[in-house]
């Protein structure tokens, strides 16, 4: 029997979502910009602040903070169920597209963002990203970078140091 979700009011959340059987599905371009897509279209969906990103070709990390009302699994199973919807009608096939559901951790300390938010932008140098961190538009350090808020929540003053 698997664990219950450990949800908390005003949190922010460090998630991981894994592709099935561990396979490169997001490595195609048109893919990663489908899963872009989804994500923005939640945005406009959803109440929730998006804090950091990436992905790569087996998996994706979010940092996310959902608003008053909003629940957490509500916005990931429409982000991850949307993209699967669409990624088997593209690819004309049928199956599971994610490993198992979504794994989560609160946020609960600044160490805890820090260490979060530098987890997922050391994603794009351990995959072996060609664009870089600040060239890959799949992260959300390249958002921060441009000053481009359209999706990606600006941080707190505190933690810009970050970017």
């Amino acid at each position: 029997m698997r664990r219950n979700r450990v949800l908390k009011k005003g949190a922010s959340y460090y998630i991981t979502c894994t592709i099935n059987r561990d396979r490169p599905e997001l490595k195609p371009l048109f893919v990663r910009e489908m899963l872009l897509l989804t994500l923005k279209q939640a945005k406009k969906k959803f109440r929730f602040s998006l804090l950091n990103f990436v992905f790569v070709y087996t998996h994706c990390h979010f940092i996310i903070r959902p608003k008053r009302g909003e629940n957490l699994s509500k916005i990931m199973q429409w982000v991850l169920g949307t993209f699967a919807v669409r990624y088997n009608k593209r690819l004309k096939i049928r199956g599971k597209v994610w490993f198992d559901r979504f794994k989560s951790e609160v946020i609960e300390k600044i160490e805890d963002f820090v260490r979060s938010f530098n987890r997922i932008n050391d994603n794009v140098k351990k995959n072996s990203i060609k664009e870089g961190l600040e060239n890959y538009i799949f992260c959300g350090i390249f958002y921060f970078k441009n000053k481009n808020f359209e999706f990606v929540d600006r941080l707190p003053l505190l933690l810009e140091f970050l970017i």
